[in-house]
């Protein structure tokens, strides 16, 4: 009887174990269980799909922070003396819209001025053109985020319609402080 005894429980601690073992192992898991996006992100195959205006594992980081700051270095402009300058980026209301402060100069003066633009994939900021009649300033900003290093340039020229207008290029190279 002690022999049927052991047999018994013997087989049932085994029918137990492989109970538990398959239905712990066919259990179907979601594989976003774990996975909090925030932000507004969304949630796929374990990886979360950020909006447009954050990045990171969990969309926890503002792609505009990558820009915002103080950038110290010199503004050139063929013709024109050398300007040690300092350009400022800050939010503008919008997540995804920045103010861009900066120095330029012609003749013998020096002049800041301030444009608005949108984050466009992390590593620049679309500014619109200025048009004013013939007038006209185009930009381009740039981002090297992984050694802080801002590019921007400017043109400027006097007279669109004039072929023999002047043209003035401005470019700045900074880094973040």
């Amino acid at each position: 009887m002690k022999f049927w005894k052991h047999i018994l429980i013997t087989t049932l601690v085994f029918v137990s174990i492989c109970s538990s073992v398959l239905f712990t192992a066919c259990k179907a898991t979601d594989s976003c269980d774990d996975l909090k996006c925030i932000n507004g992100g969304t949630c796929s195959n374990n990886f979360c799909k950020c909006p447009s205006t954050f990045d990171g594992p969990q969309c926890e980081n503002k792609i505009g922070d990558r820009f915002v700051g103080n950038y110290i270095g010199s503004m050139t402009a063929e013709g024109y003396p050398t300007i040690a300058d300092t350009i400022y980026i800050r939010y503008k209301n919008d997540p995804d819209k920045l103010w861009v402060s900066y120095s330029y100069s012609y003749g013998n003066t020096t002049k800041r001025d301030t444009v608005i633009g949108t984050i466009n994939g992390g590593v620049s900021i679309n500014i619109p053109a200025y048009n004013n009649g013939n007038y006209r300033k185009t930009y381009a900003l740039n981002l090297n985020s992984e050694i802080n290093r801002l590019s921007f340039a400017i043109v400027e020229t006097a007279d669109v319609t004039n072929a023999s207008s002047t043209v003035i290029h401005y470019n700045f190279l900074g880094f973040k402080l």
